[in-house]
């Protein structure tokens, strides 16, 4: 019987840049890279930005896809389930669906 490795990551808050969120991602490669190793699935479940700071940063993608690479993931092995931080409480159109 073989294992299913999978792996969970939450509040990556990829907009932030102060100093400390900097360390940590590279340490969070380093880590993935050197100490998990191949992973089958990953699970991002919501807040990939910081919401009062503004948009998604430009290299959001690019930073999703360095950790899928240090975990030896494909695309199609890759859950994303946004956060409370990930999407635009004031939409109109969501507005709407939910006051039908």
């Amino acid at each position: 019987m073989s294992r299913i490795r999978w792996i969970h990551f939450s509040d990556l808050h990829l907009n932030l840049t102060g100093t400390e969120i900097k360390r940590l991602r590279k340490n969070l490669l380093w880590y993935l890279d050197t100490v998990v190793g191949k992973i089958d699935y990953a699970f991002f479940t919501g807040d990939i930005r910081h919401a009062p700071s503004g948009d998604f940063p430009s290299n959001a993608g690019k930073e999703i896809e360095n950790i899928c690479n240090a975990i030896g993931l494909p695309e199609k092995r890759l859950f994303i389930v946004p956060g409370n931080h990930d999407v635009d409480r004031n939409c109109p159109e969501k507005n709407k669906v939910i006051n039908l």
